[in-house]
């Protein structure tokens, strides 16, 4: 099996018997609604999005992602991953889903109300990235582009075009600042140079999102990005460099806070999913999944391990804390996702 499951196989049909109620492959996004009352869980592979109630864990709705309906609402044509792409509406029942929305009322998908140039860009994006609130996201279009849009009103705020169009490294990883105001983007496939003592380039860069201009870059590394998050101040922002290094930067310095590198490239395992983090919303917390079956809680200002949670059997994708700061979400490659 693509991942550790028991299937169970009616042997007078020859037909597999589905488990209800459950995923069925890789959980690679998570998110609770605002007032941490729901969980909110999605398979890219599988095309699917589950909504729980997160004091019974009963499903509430199974949301099909690949639905003729769900594509007319916003999502991209071919989606290349559900990862950052999860979020609950601040103000109203809706989920979105990779720019996706969700009526939670009726678990049903809300048509996209636009332009034709506008539907024409989500149609042809590969993937999309949610605020946590819901109220901005980001579309990575074919071509390298990036697309600042408003979910609720389905209009363009600003449209970057990258530098050099070699590749689809530029847009690989990005997040918003708490206040929405600022968006950092990480490279992924990081310069190459032959020995020379010209100097790396900047691997993050800090966008502007309403002028669509680049206020700051940093981070000069021949490493590449493979996750951003802010913390709830917005003054430290949590990069994740392959293959598992984590680094803390001081957003208006551009000054390396800490590092910590967890895993070398020759030592890496033949299966292996990029690490993942999350702030806790008070701060002072900092979970981060680089070894399977593991999340490690520190303090983000010493960088201290407080605990160990361990209960997935595999590697662990995705991580939100809810918003009392005292739970904390895991989704793995075991299909599960767990409570703490």
């Amino acid at each position: 099996s693509a991942s550790p499951r028991i299937q169970l196989w009616d042997l007078t049909t020859g037909k597999e018997r589905v488990v209800p109620e459950a995923h069925r492959h890789y959980v690679d996004a998570i998110a609770f609604s605002h007032d941490g009352k729901t969980i909110a869980t999605a398979s890219n592979i599988e095309g699917v999005a589950c909504v729980w109630d997160a004091t019974s864990a009963k499903l509430l709705h199974a949301l099909d992602l690949e639905s003729l309906a769900a594509k007319k609402s916003g999502g991209p044509r071919s989606r290349r991953t559900l990862v950052d792409g999860l979020a609950f509406s601040a103000d109203r029942p809706e989920l979105f889903v990779a720019g996706q929305r969700w009526d939670l009322k009726t678990g049903e998908p809300i048509p996209l109300k636009a332009d034709d140039d506008f539907n024409f860009e989500q149609t042809n994006s590969q993937r999309a990235v949610m605020a946590p609130d819901g109220r901005l996201a980001a579309s990575f279009l074919n071509g390298n582009a990036l697309l600042f849009w408003d979910p609720a009103m389905a209009r363009a705020i600003n449209r970057i075009e990258p530098a050099a169009k070699k590749g689809r490294g530029d847009w690989f990883a990005l997040a918003f600042t708490p206040d929405r105001k600022h968006a950092a983007t990480g490279l992924w496939f990081a310069p190459i140079r032959p020995e020379t003592d010209e100097p790396l380039e900047a691997t993050v860069h800090v966008w502007d999102v309403a002028a669509g201009k680049r206020v700051k870059s940093f981070r000069a590394s021949s490493s590449p990005v493979v996750r951003l998050m802010f913390s709830p101040d917005g003054e430290t922002l949590a990069v994740i460099a392959f293959p598992a290094r984590l680094e803390l930067w001081h957003l208006p310095t551009g000054r390396l806070l800490r590092a910590m590198n967890l895993i070398e490239l020759l030592d890496l395992p033949r299966t292996f999913v990029m690490p993942t983090v999350a702030f806790a919303p008070h701060g002072q917390w900092l979970a981060f999944a680089h070894q399977e079956g593991e999340i490690a809680n520190l303090e983000t200002m010493t960088g201290k391990e407080i605990q160990t949670l361990r209960g997935h059997q595999g590697y662990i994708s995705s991580l939100a804390f809810a918003p009392d700061s005292r739970r904390l979400l895991s989704g793995g490659r075991d299909t599960t996702a767990l409570l703490w």
